[in-house]
């Protein structure tokens, strides 16, 4: 028997099968792996199915939160800020949101120290506020745009919210300035009475 009629026998044989099927599903497998990894096979609205679903759900910019009280991050680097909505809510409800922590818009190097969320003191610059998310707002400060608009949400503030109404907030920064700002600050939040 030649050789080659030998390498053409193995794949009608047992073992050359079961080589065979190992193969495929080794690719299969790592097909699979690299498309998880890619997010093709990922759910961002993933819920947890256990007795007692976690307080809080985030990913990079969102805030959805479950629980009657809780506490979340607003980075100052994210221009995407953080999208609050309290979760399975279909009542108007009012929310009272506590704010601390410092943060900075730039470099310590061209004088931007850490401030509060009440912001900075000094005034934007004419020429560039178009360009920030709240033009009327101090640089610095914790802000919320809530149904298109801007407003100062400070250390302290209570809003009435909607059932399912989504507010957003940032610190307020020119558009293209949050890749080299520092810090985070936490919020915390319940049901005002």
């Amino acid at each position: 028997m030649s050789e080659n009629d030998k390498q053409g026998n193995f794949w009608t044989t047992l073992p050359g099968i079961i080589t065979a099927l190992t193969g495929i599903i080794t690719a299969t497998g790592g097909l699979i792996a690299s498309l998880h990894a890619t997010g093709i096979f990922s759910s961002q609205n993933t819920q947890s199915s256990s007795a007692n679903p976690p307080q809080i759900q985030t990913n990079t910019n969102t805030c959805l939160q479950q629980a009657n009280n809780a506490t979340f991050e607003v980075k100052a680097y994210n221009q995407n800020g953080c999208k609050f909505k309290i979760l399975n809510n279909k009542n108007n409800v009012k929310a009272h949101f506590h704010a601390s922590g410092e943060w900075a818009v730039g470099k310590a190097a061209d004088g931007f120290e850490y401030v509060t969320v009440e912001g900075y003191t000094r005034e934007i610059d004419e020429s560039t506020k178009k360009l920030f998310k709240c033009p009327d707002q101090k640089l610095g400060a914790l802000i919320y745009i809530r149904k298109g608009k801007c407003y100062h949400a400070g250390e302290d503030t209570v809003l009435p919210l909607e059932a399912e109404e989504e507010i957003n907030f940032y610190i307020n920064d020119h558009a293209e300035g949050y890749n080299d700002n520092r810090g985070i600050v936490k919020v915390t939040w319940d049901i005002a009475n």
